[in-house]
């Protein structure tokens, strides 16, 4: 069973224009009070983006525009966001040593937070490889035991990635879907472990996407959550959305991002 939602959207990638980041959006400074911040209008959010240029694309502003609307919905529309970056990596560990109020990340060691559904499309995180004739899917993972993969790295390792080693495939740790994209097509690697939408979003340059093939098979699926942390400003004012309960892991079928 995955533990909580390891939303694999990472980190730095090289000098280059593309980085892969985690997107931290603060309180108005992490130790302002509740009732201070509350004045102030201003709440932070941590979350997993990738960026070009240190702009956000189109999956962050897609799920910063989730989030206003969960924000609208419970007539909390007055409260401003406050962006700044970091890796995913120090982002997990910020979750668990720093406070916080909102987040995109699951935070796995930290207790003490309310979850929410913010809508209910389905993000999978899909295999890649070199584009065959036959349909490219699996029964079970292990059919692909002993074959290389290029994974995104993650803060203390990841139970996906252990599920993936579990089922015996070798992994090549990247520091972004990009950069997993762009072995697979240079042929170091047999399969690039991305999210379904990977080739849509991303810039990579010469690399022919149709020479790509996706897989019918999801590793895992998961959903948009929110996490509010019980001392944010808003805890008390939420109150048209209901808190949910993490869902369990079915390999294969759904998971925790």
């Amino acid at each position: 069973m995955f533990a909580q939602v390891e939303y694999f959207l990472t980190v730095f990638t090289s000098a280059v224009s593309k980085v892969f980041v985690t997107c931290a959006l603060y309180l108005s400074g992490a130790n302002v009070p509740a009732a201070e911040a509350d004045t102030l209008g201003l709440i932070d959010l941590v979350e997993t983006s990738t960026i070009t240029e240190y702009q956000p694309i189109e999956d962050n502003i897609r799920r910063q525009s989730l989030l206003q609307s969960f924000l609208a919905k419970n007539n909390l529309s007055n409260y401003k966001l406050a962006v700044s970056y970091m890796p995913l990596p120090r982002a997990r560990l910020h979750l668990e040593q720093s406070d916080w109020c909102l987040s995109f990340i699951p935070p796995i060691n930290a207790k003490h937070f309310q979850t929410y559904l913010l809508n209910d499309d389905k993000v999978k995180l899909i295999l890649y490889r070199k584009r065959q004739v036959s349909d490219f899917s699996w029964q079970a993972l292990s059919e692909l035991k002993g074959s290389t993969i290029a994974v995104m790295r993650d803060y203390k390792g990841s139970s996906i990635k252990q599920y993936l080693l579990d089922n015996g495939l070798i992994i090549v740790e990247v520091f972004s879907f990009e950069t997993a994209i762009k072995l697979l097509a240079k042929g170091r690697v047999e399969y690039a472990l991305a999210r379904h939408d990977t080739l849509d979003n991303m810039h990579l340059g010469i690399i022919d996407k149709d020479q790509l093939q996706a897989s019918s098979s999801s590793v895992v699926e998961f959903y948009n959550y929110l996490f509010v942390h019980n001392s944010c400003a808003i805890i008390d004012k939420i109150t048209i959305s209901q808190p949910v309960e993490l869902p369990s892991l079915h390999r294969s079928k759904q998971a925790q991002p």
